[in-house]
């Protein structure tokens, strides 16, 4: 009895891990554009690296957002859920942080350089061309902390649509 339970117990594990689609994997290093925060139209330019297999992923960039009297450096790190993997064209989920530089030329903060850390959300969906390059288009939702100088934490919802390719 004991043998037909434990049996049973490692086939009926060993079904629930299988499965009958392939583990699809991929990455690829990509460049991107950004437009926000909206309303606002700030451009932003970045790099980043992009790591798939099947459901989840990993996305990692670098970007410059600048309108000459402000500009932020920032570096992100967000793990990324697809709904569909498996076809060419996949909707996707994630979440993350990123951590920034904000240099600002009026020192309203009362300093040049003021230190950033955002939770962040986005929301995109991911293209592949014919040629097999992929691409995006997402929406990225931004909380960023930092300390004005005088004792005080900010944190304000930002809204930023990027274009990778």
């Amino acid at each position: 009895m004991k043998k037909l339970v434990v049996s049973l117990s490692i086939l009926i594990t060993s079904l629930g891990f299988c499965s009958s689609e392939e583990a699809k994997e991929d990455h690829f290093v990509y460049g991107s554009f950004s437009v926000g925060p909206i309303p606002l139209p700030v451009p932003g330019i970045g790099v980043g690296y992009r790591s798939q297999t099947t459901h989840r992923g990993w996305d990692a960039n670098l970007r410059l957002s600048t309108v000459i009297l402000g500009s932020q450096l920032k570096l992100s790190l967000n793990r990324l859920y697809y709904f569909n993997p498996y076809v060419r064209n996949s909707y996707y989920i994630g979440g993350g942080a990123s951590v920034g530089v904000f240099m600002d030329v009026y020192m309203s903060a009362g300093k040049l350089f003021v230190f950033t850390f955002s939770p962040e959300f986005r929301l995109g969906k991911e293209f592949v061309r014919k040629s097999g390059r992929k691409q995006f288009v997402q929406l990225e939702l931004s909380l960023p902390t930092f300390h004005n100088g005088k004792g005080h934490l900010f944190l304000y919802p930002l809204l930023v649509l990027t274009y990778g390719f």
